[in-house]
């Protein structure tokens, strides 16, 4: 038997960085990123930022476990993933994404929204992710998925 190219394993924080060069190789030439991401009005220094930011912020979440395939002779993270395992939320837990929720549609009311890097298109970001999050309200009955 062949030895083993790629390797599955957990992600820690130190992985952030090659998260997001994955991410970003990942979704270079994807059209519909060409519009939630413009690259006329997202620098590439603001796009890592965010993706740093937001991929560290995975690993502050219980539910959340981050994986990646690495290349055994390298070391080289080619893909990773996340899964989210139920749980149940402390009650301090639901208080803070309670906040960071309402923090979210304050900023919103202004016409900011940190959720995404400064210079996205927020309106395609809300029709193609908003679209998404009503999809999940609608659909996952979260006390059979996460346990809530």
């Amino acid at each position: 038997m062949a030895p083993e190219a790629f390797v599955l394993s957990p992600c820690a924080t130190i992985d952030v960085p090659a998260l997001a060069d994955v991410y970003l190789t990942a979704f270079a030439s994807n059209p519909f990123n060409h519009y939630t991401f413009p690259r006329s009005t997202i620098g590439e220094e603001e796009m890592y930022r965010w993706l740093m930011d937001r991929f560290t912020k995975l690993f502050l979440k219980r539910e959340i476990h981050v994986f990646k395939i690495s290349e055994v002779n390298t070391g080289k993270v080619v893909a990773f993933c996340r899964w989210s395992f139920p749980i149940s939320l402390t009650e301090e837990e639901k208080a803070e994404r309670e906040r960071e929720k309402k923090e979210v549609e304050e900023e919103r009311k202004e016409g900011r929204d940190s959720t995404w890097p400064t210079g996205a298109n927020l309106e395609i970001c809300d029709l193609k992710f908003g679209a998404l999050g009503r999809m999940t309200e609608n659909y996952v009955v979260k006390e059979d998925m996460y346990g809530e």
